[in-house]
């Protein structure tokens, strides 16, 4: 994808947006975008729809919370194994007070780019993986929550508008929606476990990485090229080629790098690095 957007700027963005591109490149490559992001908030406020690898900005947040979260999986093992569970939930409660006070004193940028500040929304999952919250046993109380949780989801993404204040307390809806569905997700008999079972669920869920990866620089691509603003016929089009190279990506790139023993341990550092 990266390869893919260098050839498509270089012939569609001006010279100093180019310029621009190469930097958020290197960041995103050194799983850095978010912070670049951070510091140069007050342009992004006015031209993010005109950045092609914006979206990269949640790709490093993760890749960070990957390096640091199991070194500290490492050392709570080693020196406090008992309080582990404990330590999780503190950490998660202390990243999402950072969040909510951060956009009280007015740092909404640091609050929406930064690893501290979001890594609480990761930190559930770790709790829910660790078996903080006892599984269900009941399959109507699964039913209702995994319910609730797609309907926390739906009123985020109806609801939620450019003013919403976001992250902060405004997160926990679409965050704990998630978390009710996967926590419920262990009663297979649910009916929200049985609707996200259903095969075009499934394979979307298959190719969600390589959509996020590609959806956004098209978009961007669009509005640079096109003087009109997308439209449905315009949208469907570009959700459509996001699709095919989805599928295309997942395909030929994904599935041949998950098959391990035909890679050497070597080359994936080679590769890795170039």
């Amino acid at each position: 994808v990266l390869a893919a957007t260098i050839v498509a700027s270089y012939f569609i963005l001006f010279p100093q947006e180019y310029e621009y591109f190469g930097n958020t490149l290197a960041a995103t490559a050194g799983f850095g975008s978010n912070i670049l992001f951070w510091k140069e908030s007050g342009y992004f406020e006015r031209q993010s729809a005109l950045v092609p690898l914006l979206h990269t900005w949640s790709l490093s947040v993760e890749e960070q919370f990957y390096i640091f979260y199991p070194i500290f999986l490492m050392l709570a093992h080693r020196f406090a194994h008992r309080f582990l569970k404990f330590l999780v939930v503190s950490g998660l409660l202390i990243s999402l007070s950072i969040s909510v006070a951060g956009l009280e004193y007015g740092k909404f940028s640091a609050v929406f780019y930064l690893l501290p500040p979001r890594a609480w929304e990761l930190l559930i999952g770790a709790a829910l993986a660790m078996g903080v919250v006892p599984s269900l046993k009941s399959t109507a109380l699964s039913n209702i929550l995994g319910l609730s949780g797609l309907g926390m989801i739906a009123c985020a993404v109806i609801f939620y508008t450019r003013e919403t204040v976001f992250p902060g307390l405004a997160a926990l809806l679409p965050v704990l929606g998630a978390a009710l569905l996967i926590y419920t997700g262990a009663q297979e008999k649910t009916f929200p476990a049985r609707l996200l079972a259903s095969r075009p669920l499934v394979f979307t869920g298959k190719i969600s990485y390589s959509l996020y990866l590609w959806h956004w620089p098209l978009i961007v691509f669009y509005n640079y090229a096109s003087p009109q603003p997308i439209n449905l016929y315009s949208g469907s089009v570009i959700l459509l080629l996001s699709f095919a190279l989805s599928c295309a990506t997942w395909r030929f790139v994904e599935q041949p790098s998950r098959r391990a023993e035909n890679i050497s341990r070597k080359n994936i550092f080679i590769l890795a690095g170039a």
